[in-house]
């Protein structure tokens, strides 16, 4: 069975400065965007930014990001939890049907979908 290795999420960038609401800005800051919400992409400065980006699941998401010498906030929008394993929504690893006895759950708390609080990227040549 293949392995899931990305998901679709909605980040918001709250506060985020007017002279980031670019488009070429916004695809370093999501990586791989795949939507931008209306009111991000018509400029209008609303109490966030919003893009939907494809998300590794290998990694553990960052809660920050800097952006030049400002650094952004990322909020993820909660979401209903994905299994890795199979691929489905509605549940996780630990209490998937397919999950063959010999994977160990990766997670201390299965209920957790957001990421560490201490996690902080800088954006290198436009990737997170």
């Amino acid at each position: 069975m293949a392995q899931i290795n990305f998901s679709t999420v909605w980040i918001r960038l709250p506060e985020l400065p007017t002279e980031f609401y670019d488009l070429n800005i916004l695809q370093q800051i999501g990586n791989q965007i795949l939507k931008i919400d209306t009111v991000t992409m018509n400029t209008t400065r609303g109490r966030y930014a919003r893009l939907c980006i494809l998300a590794p699941l290998s990694r553990t998401l960052p809660r920050d990001i800097l952006i030049g010498t400002h650094l952004q906030k990322i909020q993820y929008e909660p979401s209903t939890p994905l299994c890795t394993i199979c691929g489905r929504l509605g549940h996780l690893v630990h209490s998937c049907p397919n999950k063959p006895n010999n994977i160990p759950s990766t997670s201390k708390n299965p209920n957790r979908t957001e990421p560490s609080p201490d996690k902080t990227t800088k954006m290198q040549d436009g990737k997170l």
